[in-house]
């Protein structure tokens, strides 16, 4: 962030303030050992409590603020108040709610964005990045998938177990086993690693401790297929930062067909056709430079790498912000004078209404939906619905109206309720 090229130290300046709050390393002392709350809370209240206290947090209430919080987002939103409980409350505290945050995986809030794992390559120029997709490009793979990793015996939900043993009774599977019985040493050599996931042509990417793993990084930049089995593990993550399309750059198998023993791995990918491979090999090493960060001090001329995307992403999302706030219609109501003896009356409590109007305005995920019924062609029949679901989504999120008529399957549908 220090070699930022459009950093500022004025704040007035700023499209937006970035908070060198290192969180992770913050909690990360007190995840284990038995803190209590009080101690792992102690540091991001006293972090909000200043932070809201400072001039330029009123311009936009916080909302033109980020941080990195360098782990999962589960670690920072304990739901309860018992010492049992993981992680602190810091994305739950009021201040925080409305700051941006950059982790390696996110919880499912709006303010929370994923950003890639780091890999061990940090290229210094375009020269080295570009080098290495060609090498990528033209290496030779003698495994059709690989696995990275350690089973879960005390997890009943985890493949990994499956995984393991369909890979080992394939011979055109490697595994790279991080447990006793294998070569453990191998699985935390990052050169060993990479070797493996260079020579295969699939790399097997269930879940780990969470929805995510680095491995899914190690295997892009290695340009190995991504097999998922979770739409957790990374369609519904990286958004910033991976193709919209995920069966452009990946395979997808149900957790479940693996559960079931429907599916044979080596099977499935044997079925996928060389064109396909290749249509996919190549989108991989297309984004490899959005998924590797350059080496510090360094500069791209010509590529964006993760922190490049990451940053744009952020600065889109806090301009957007910005002209819907200043944009948006609020409502001003000033009470007049009762009679010409008195003077104006007390100006009325907008604090509910402001926090609709705010709302309303940081809607941007538009929800779909379709209502079917015998009238709907007639516009005052169902005038309650559209209605509701407006003010519904004040709260939830914005709601975009389907006409029934305009759809020639729904029209079908709504034809078959008609006579019925």
């Amino acid at each position: 962030m220090k070699n930022y090229k459009c950093l500022t130290n004025d704040s007035s300046l700023a499209s937006a303030i970035y908070v060198p709050y290192y969180a992770g390393l913050d909690v990360g002392k007190y995840l284990w050992g038995g803190f209590n709350i009080s101690i792992r809370d102690e540091s991001p209240k006293e972090l909000m409590k200043w932070l809201s206290q400072q001039p330029q947090w009123r311009k936009m209430s916080g909302k033109d603020y980020f941080m990195v919080g360098g782990r999962i987002g589960y670690d920072f939103r304990r739901r309860s108040d018992n010492n049992e409980d993981w992680g602190t409350k810091l994305m739950f505290l009021p201040e925080a709610s409305n700051m941006s945050i950059l982790l390696i995986e996110s919880s499912g809030y709006e303010n929370e964005f994923p950003i890639p794992y780091p890999t061990n390559f940090h290229p210094k120029n375009d020269h080295e990045i570009i080098e290495w997709q060609r090498k990528m490009r033209n290496k030779k793979r003698d495994y059709l998938f690989s696995f990275a990793g350690a089973p879960r015996p005390n997890l009943t939900s985890s493949i990994r177990n499956e995984l393991i043993k369909q890979c080992e009774s394939s011979k055109s599977c490697k595994l790279v086993g991080c447990y006793f019985g294998q070569n453990k040493k191998h699985c935390g050599d990052p050169v060993h690693v990479m070797d493996i996931f260079q020579n295969s042509v699939f790399c097997l990417q269930p879940l780990g401790d969470s929805f995510t793993r680095r491995s899914i990084f190690d295997s892009i930049l290695a340009g190995c297929i991504p097999v998922f089995f979770h739409p957790q593990s990374a369609y519904k993550q990286y958004l910033w930062h991976l193709p919209k399309k995920g069966s452009s750059y990946s395979v997808f198998i149900p957790e479940i067909d693996v559960k079931r023993k429907r599916v044979m791995i080596n099977k499935r990918l044997f079925n996928v056709s060389k064109g396909e491979v290749l249509a996919m090999r190549e989108e991989i090493i297309r984004i490899i430079p959005r998924i590797l960060y350059r080496y510090p001090s360094s500069r791209l001329e010509t590529l964006e790498d993760a922190f490049d995307v990451a940053v744009k992403g952020i600065l889109g999302r806090i301009e957007a912000m910005r002209r819907k706030i200043t944009n948006s219609y609020h409502a001003k109501v000033t009470a007049g004078p009762v009679d010409a003896t008195e003077s104006m009356a007390q100006e009325p409590d907008l604090e509910e209404w402001t926090y609709r109007a705010e709302a309303c305005d940081l809607l941007h995920e538009p929800v779909r939906i379709a209502l079917v019924g015998k009238y709907t062609c007639l516009s005052d029949s169902y005038f309650s619905v559209p209605e509701a679901l407006i003010d519904a989504s004040v709260s939830c999120q914005n709601v975009d109206w389907i006409s029934v008529a305009k759809n020639k399957r729904l029209k079908k549908f709504r034809d078959l309720i008609s006579v019925s």
